[in-house]
């Protein structure tokens, strides 16, 4: 009964990092509680290219270096080769499982150049924090802008802006909601610069990415304190989707009470169970990614599995104008 005790203590105390695993050594163990609100198609196209559409790759919590980040990694160049992307949102943790000290820490070659190496993926790689990136040196993440090609990280939160073909803007705005949640001191000054970010932007697409979620049915479930401090914002100045990691799965929400997406992109690196809740469009615990194409009329979302089969598919139609 000793060893019993010690293992389950052992286990107890490395719970948070047994995902890390748990779908290379236990996959039966892992699995989506609850059903899907309608069917989903068995069949779903893969993305084409297209000279309308600006195409994207959402990832997160991918620096693990494992097996299911290789195949994930696989996947992206599948699609990225026949469907090639301007850039990559990276919604954080992007080494584990402590971040990195510095721009020339080894694990950057090990856990990211080596492994994102295929050429259809040499394209700016826009990342934001996560948690365990806190855990070394944040200030490596951005000073590492300086030492990669692709890599984009100027400051620990930042915008974007990208223009259709047709010379429509699309804004992007990256936040560190690890600050959000932990530095009260800093918050009021994010909260500010967003607003502003958003209020000033003429046009009509506007996406955030950040780390940890909003809503979810996952293992964490909705960030009450983020929802206060985020969704009046989002909703008062017509933010179309918010990507985030955090949740190791992929899940497409939308709540009635939002004029916004929460999606959920968090299985590059590995995965656990996740499940349905009331407001899930999607959910699924494999490891993978979501891909987006956006035109001047419609964003379209993938959810794509590790052997780069879409799982599923959402149009999204354009907002109505901001104030």
């Amino acid at each position: 009964m000793v060893w019993l005790f010690a293992f389950a203590v052992a286990v107890a105390s490395h719970w948070s990092k047994l995902w890390l695993v748990q779908a290379e050594v236990a996959p039966g163990s892992v699995t989506v509680y609850g059903k899907p609100p309608y069917r989903i198609e068995s069949t779903i196209a893969a993305p084409e290219a297209a000279d309308s559409t600006l195409r994207w790759i959402v990832i997160g919590d991918w620096g693990t270096g494992s097996t299911t980040q290789r195949r994930v990694a696989r996947a992206m160049a599948a699609i990225a080769r026949r469907a090639p992307i301007h850039f990559i949102l990276s919604t954080g943790d992007n080494i584990y499982p402590s971040g990195v000290l510095a721009a020339d820490d080894p694990q950057w070659s090990m856990k990211y150049e080596r492994i994102y190496s295929d050429s259809s993926l040499q394209v700016p790689w826009y990342a934001v924090l996560g948690n365990h990136d806190y855990r070394g040196q944040p200030e490596a993440q951005i000073a590492y802008s300086q030492r990669s090609s692709r890599w984009r990280m100027p400051e620990r939160y930042y915008s974007v802006t990208q223009t259709l073909p047709d010379g429509t803007p699309v804004l992007f705005v990256a936040l560190d909601t690890q600050q959000l949640l932990t530095d009260q001191g800093a918050v009021r000054r994010q909260l500010e610069w967003l607003e502003q970010t958003l209020r000033s932007f003429p046009g009509r697409w506007k996406f955030v990415w950040g780390h940890h979620q909003l809503r979810s049915a996952g293992a964490y479930g909705e960030n009450e304190t983020l929802l206060r401090l985020l969704k009046p914002l989002f909703d008062r100045y017509g933010v179309v989707a918010y990507f985030c990691g955090h949740e190791h799965d992929l899940q497409l929400l939308k709540h009635p009470d939002d004029n916004f997406l929460c999606v959920v992109s968090g299985a590059g690196g590995g995965v656990r169970s996740t499940a349905y809740g009331p407001h899930s469009l999607f959910a699924l615990a494999r490891p993978g990614f979501v891909y987006v194409a956006l035109s001047s009329s419609v964003c379209r979302l993938w959810f794509i599995t590790e052997d780069g089969i879409p799982q599923f598919v959402l149009d999204v139609e354009p907002p109505s104008d901001s104030p």
